[in-house]
């Protein structure tokens, strides 16, 4: 459940969080979409090229790590449906 709260906080979006988590779309593409009015801006007025990167990298860094927490953590849901199949 942390991992969940950590993506929502990084990306502030449930559904771009669970839509990662459940590898619906990429990180990349999810750290995009959360910044897509930031974008538009960027494409308008312009790119600071050091400080817009290192922001859009520190993003898909932390959703990143979200991501894996969660699939490491919920390891043991899908233990439990291979036992069930396996009966």
């Amino acid at each position: 459940m942390q991992g969940l709260v950590f993506a929502v906080d990084t990306v502030k979006s449930v559904i771009l969080a669970l839509a990662c988590a459940e590898k619906f779309i990429t990180t990349e593409r999810a750290a995009y979409l959360s910044r897509l009015e930031e974008e538009f801006q960027l494409g308008h007025w312009g790119r600071v090229e050091w400080a817009h990167d290192v922001e859009q990298l520190q993003l898909q860094a932390r959703l990143s790590a979200a991501t894996i927490f969660i699939h490491l953590n919920t390891f043991e849901m899908f233990v439990k449906s291979k036992k069930n199949v396996e009966n």
